[in-house]
C-alpha cells in the first residue's frame, strides 16, 4: 500500500521535533571594567552604558576585560590589563613560563617586594626577592638564602653550607659529625674557628680558637682568654707548644723501711693519670735528681749514693691508673730508708 504525501510530511515534522537542539554558545565581547568599590560594572565596547557584571577574575577600575551575556547578565572571564589568575587589592597570582606566581603589587600597580614561584611541572617551590634573587627553593633538594651569598643545601645525602661559587665549605653526614670544614680568609686576614663556653651567669668561661694567622704564617691552637698560643707551627714546618708544667705533689715522703723484696710505700697525687709525662724530685741520701717517667716506658727509676763503701739505693715507680707514686730503699743501713726521699711532682704534657 502506497503511503500518500500528506502523511510522509507529517511523519518528517515529528522526526525534526524530536531531535536535540544544538546549544547556542553566547559570544565573547571585549570591555572596560567600572569599579566602584564592592559594585563592579563593565561598559562593553561600542556601547556608553555600564552594565552591572560578575567576575570570574579579579578586576580593578579600568581594566580591559572578556566579557560573557549570559541570561542577560555580563559575567567577566578574563583580564587583558592584568593577566592575573587571581588579584585581590594588592596581592596577584599570575602565571608565567616558570609556572604560577604569588606576589604583591605597588601602589604603581607593579610587582613588589619578594613572590612565590611554584612550578608544577618539577614540583619546586621557590621563593624570590624583588632583585630575582632565590632566597629558599624547596624540591628533590632544599635551599636557604640568596645564591650570590654563603647559603645551606640539604640533598638526600647530606646537609651543606657552600659559598656564591657553589663552593662547599661544610658537609654534615647522615651521623652529624662535620666532614669537611673549609675557611679561606682574605689576604692579611685570620682564618679562624672559634669554640667558647659561657657559665650559668652567661659569662664566658673558657675560650679558644682554630687559627691560621696569615702575617705570621702561623697555624695552631690559641687560647683567647690568656691571649696565647697554646700549639702552633710555623711556615718552615717546625712545631712548638707551651707547656706549663703543674705541681701535683709538693711535700716529703719517705719508704717505711729497707726491702730487697717489692715492698712499697704508696704516695696519692692527685690527677697523676691525667698526664703522660711527669717530672718527679727525688733524693737518696746526698743524690739529687729530677726524674722523668713517660707514659708506656718504665714505671720505676733507681738512684744510687755511695759514701765510703756505703751504699743507699732507692726505687721510685709511677702507677699512673690508681694516681700514686711507689717508694722503696732497695740497700742500705736498717735506718736509711730516712734517705730515700720524694719531695714533689710536676704535671708536664697532658693526655
Amino acid at each position: 500500500m502506497e503511503l500518500s504525501d500528506k502523511l510522509l510530511r507529517s511523519f518528517a515534522e515529528v522526526i525534526r521535533s524530536n531531535k536535540p537542539k544544538e546549544k547556542k554558545q553566547n559570544p565573547t565581547v571585549m570591555g572596560t571594567v567600572v569599579k566602584n568599590g564592592v559594585n563592579i560594572g563593565v561598559i562593553i565596547d561600542g556601547s556608553t552604558i555600564t552594565t552591572p557584571a560578575k567576575t570570574l577574575v579579579g578586576v580593578e577600575d579600568g581594566d580591559r576585560v572578556d566579557v560573557v551575556i549570559q541570561n542577560h547578565k555580563a559575567v567577566i572571564t578574563g583580564n587583558h590589563t592584568n593577566n592575573a589568575i587571581t588579584r585581590f587589592g594588592d596581592v596577584y597570582i599570575t602565571m608565567s613560563q616558570d609556572g604560577v606566581i604569588v606576589g604583591k603589587l605597588n601602589d604603581q600597580e607593579q610587582p613588589t617586594g619578594a613572590s612565590i614561584l611554584i612550578d608544577p611541572t618539577t614540583g619546586v617551590f621557590r621563593v624570590v626577592d624583588a632583585d630575582g634573587y632565590r632566597l629558599a627553593e624547596f624540591g628533590t633538594t632544599a635551599q636557604i638564602g640568596r645564591d650570590d651569598m654563603p647559603h645551606s643545601v640539604t640533598t638526600v645525602e647530606d646537609f651543606r653550607i657552600v659559598d656564591a661559587s657553589r663552593k662547599v665549605l661544610a658537609v654534615l653526614g647522615p651521623s652529624s659529625k662535620v666532614k669537611a670544614l673549609d675557611i679561606e680568609p682574605d689576604e692579611g686576614e685570620y682564618a679562624i674557628l672559634n669554640v667558647t663556653a659561657k657559665d650559668d651567669q652567661g659569662n664566658v668561661a673558657v675560650s679558644g680558637r682554630l687559627t691560621s694567622a696569615i702575617g705570621t704564617r702561623r697555624f695552631g691552637l690559641y687560647d683567647n682568654l690568656q691571649e696565647a698560643w697554646l700549639l702552633y707551627s710555623d711556615q718552615s714546618g717546625n712545631i712548638y707548644n707551651r707547656t706549663t708544667p703543674i705541681q701535683l705533689y709538693s711535700g716529703s715522703a719517705t719508704p717505711a723501711q729497707v726491702s730487697d723484696t717489692e715492698t712499697y710505700t704508696n704516695v696519692n697525687v692527685s690527677n697523676l693519670s691525667r698526664w703522660n709525662v711527669i717530672f718527679a724530685r727525688a733524693r737518696v741520701g746526698g743524690t739529687y735528681q729530677n726524674l722523668t717517667f713517660v707514659r708506656g716506658m718504665p714505671t720505676e727509676l733507681f738512684l744510687t749514693h755511695y759514701n765510703n763503701g756505703r751504699l743507699i739505693r732507692g726505687g721510685f715507680k709511677v702507677d699512673w691508673t690508681n694516681n700514686r707514686m711507689q717508694l722503696r730503699c732497695v740497700s742500705g743501713n736498717s735506718d736509711d730508708y730516712q734517705y730515700v726521699i720524694l719531695y714533689s711532682v710536676y704535671g708536664i704534657v697532658s693526655n
